[in-house]
């Protein structure tokens, strides 16, 4: 546990406990009972970041923005207000390739998040068995935009071999563009690949663009129906549609993520880029409220519980760490 999780704080040390009221954190939507709202049982936020005290969870100097802090006590209060039962804590990229925030976060959380951790370099994914990771409540890992194609291909490649026979799944936030490019090592590969908000790809009104569609068309991929907002050219009014389209054509592989706290967009000016930048103002029950009105009840069964729980729920088992004294979700 040791190299997965390098800095072990007390139960004394995190407010989040206390169940204090989220508003306290600039741009987190405060708990509270929203009876509009109504998510299928055992449902689940297949997307959330949590940003833990940056003394003790150091971000990298190179990072991209600087976010404001975000405990688990204040994703356990979103859930609530959610009224789901898990949620799935995907790397940040403040963080650099640096896992010990989320390893304490999902371990702070056992029994109710997964996690989805930055994928290792291809030397460190030579000298770690994936099962070290697994037992700490990692179901995945993350690949982010940056490399070109050809070393994301690489690493892609590597991480699927790397998986094989386990019950990982690697993770692709990557521009559309990125996406289309990777499908010949995306369907060659042995294990699940989950493509984040939307894959990058504005669905047309009615219609799935034919890049899209050949990514979908692999069995072996998943799509996060997440973050719209960051999608180019996805407009407001034709979620909806994109959303039925999916749904539809593909009902087995959809997931749902809120994208909460909705970090900031990234400053150009470098010097900015280590400032905290506000949250996104983003109502992230009005989200998934107006997502939940075009389903069906079997589609929101299989979009927020079932398809979430084949994929992530095996790593749910609790492990034992920052337990005491958690309120139930």
């Amino acid at each position: 546990m040791a190299a997965l999780w390098e800095r072990p704080r007390s139960v004394a040390m995190w407010p989040g406990l206390s169940m204090a009221d989220p508003g306290d954190h600039a741009g987190l939507n405060p708990a509270g009972a929203e009876p509009g709202l109504v998510l299928p049982a055992g449902a689940w936020d297949c997307h959330i970041h949590v940003f833990p005290d940056p003394r003790e969870f150091p971000f990298a100097p190179g990072r991209r923005y600087t976010p404001g802090v975000v405990e688990p006590g204040d994703a356990l209060a979103l859930l609530r207000r959610l009224g789901a039962a898990h949620a799935v804590i995907q790397h940040a990229s403040p963080y650099g390739g640096d896992n010990a925030s989320l390893v304490w976060s999902v371990a702070a959380l056992a029994g109710v998040a997964a996690g989805v951790a930055a994928c290792p370099s291809v030397d460190i994914m030579a000298g770690r068995d994936p099962a070290d990771w697994s037992s700490s409540g990692i179901a995945g890992f993350r690949l982010h935009d940056g490399e070109s194609d050809r070393q994301t291909a690489a690493v892609l490649s590597a991480a699927g071999s790397w998986l094989a026979g386990s019950r990982m799944h690697l993770d692709l936030h990557v521009s559309g563009e990125r996406a289309e490019a990777l499908v010949p090592v995306i369907a060659d590969l042995g294990v699940p690949v989950v493509l984040d908000h939307f894959a990058g790809i504005p669905p047309e009104r009615g219609q799935l663009p034919q890049a899209l569609k050949m990514l979908m068309d692999q069995e072996n991929v998943w799509l996060k129906l997440s973050a719209a907002y960051r999608v180019r050219g996805l407009m407001p009014d034709g979620v909806a549609d994109a959303v039925a389209v999916l749904m539809d054509q593909y009902p087995t592989r959809c997931l749902w993520g809120s994208d909460w706290p909705h970090t900031p967009p990234h400053p150009d000016d470098p010097a900015r880029r280590q400032s905290v930048q506000p949250f996104r103002n983003i109502d992230t029950v009005a989200e998934v409220t107006r997502l939940a009105a075009q389903l069906t009840d079997d589609q929101k069964q299989l979009l927020f519980t079932e398809n979430p729980a084949r994929l992530y729920g095996w790593a749910l088992a609790p492990h034992g760490l920052l337990t005491d004294g958690l309120p139930p979700p």
